[in-house]
């Protein structure tokens, strides 16, 4: 505390800072400076000034729960809107954020299918659709082939984010090789 004595009145100023924590976890710097005002003439009459700032780090999370059975699908039974997995979507951009959802083997020309590849030997493979939050994902509808905007908001999430299904739907083919079958789905949350 720096202090002076004028006319009998104790005058005095204090700067402080303070670094913390926010409850959800993530960094935001506080500072807090203050200022004194001397009213010259008027004896004991002081003020201050408060001024708080503050930082939010951008949050941009995408988290995928795989649901059970993803990894061992009955290809040879007819199956519609499995759920495969649950996408949890978080951002906090005002001006909002999308999600892409991108297939290594979208099928050309088909904008709402993709394939499961035979991986282990020959050429065989079973295509499928599928849907995110209820809605049916058209790859290429992001200007990339094999690619597709699922979410596209011009807001923030909600603090616990937005849960989203991914379902997919195939016709079955008891006549495919033996083998796996796989596809590579990807998922990238950008702020807008």
């Amino acid at each position: 505390m720096n202090s002076s004595t004028h006319g009998g009145i104790r005058r005095g100023c204090q700067v402080s800072g303070f670094r913390g924590w926010l409850a959800t976890g993530h960094r935001a710097a506080i500072s807090i400076a203050i200022g004194l005002a001397v009213c010259g003439s008027v004896p004991g009459a002081s003020g201050a000034t408060l001024q708080l700032h503050g930082d939010m780090s951008n949050v941009r999370e995408l988290s995928i729960e795989p649901a059970p059975g993803y990894s061992s699908l009955d290809l040879a039974a007819p199956t519609v809107d499995l759920v495969v997995l649950t996408a949890r979507e978080r951002c906090n951009s005002v001006g909002g954020y999308t999600v892409t959802l991108e297939s290594a083997n979208a099928v050309s020309g088909r904008r709402s299918t993709a394939s499961l590849n035979n991986i282990s030997a020959g050429r065989d493979k079973l295509d499928y659709t599928m849907k995110y939050g209820g809605v049916v994902v058209e790859l290429g509808n992001s200007g990339v082939a094999g690619r597709a905007k699922v979410t596209d908001v011009n807001a923030k999430t909600p603090l616990g984010g937005r849960a989203k299904a991914l379902e997919i739907s195939y016709a079955g083919d008891k006549h495919l090789a033996s083998g796996i079958y796989q596809d590579t789905l990807t998922f990238t949350i950008a702020a807008k």
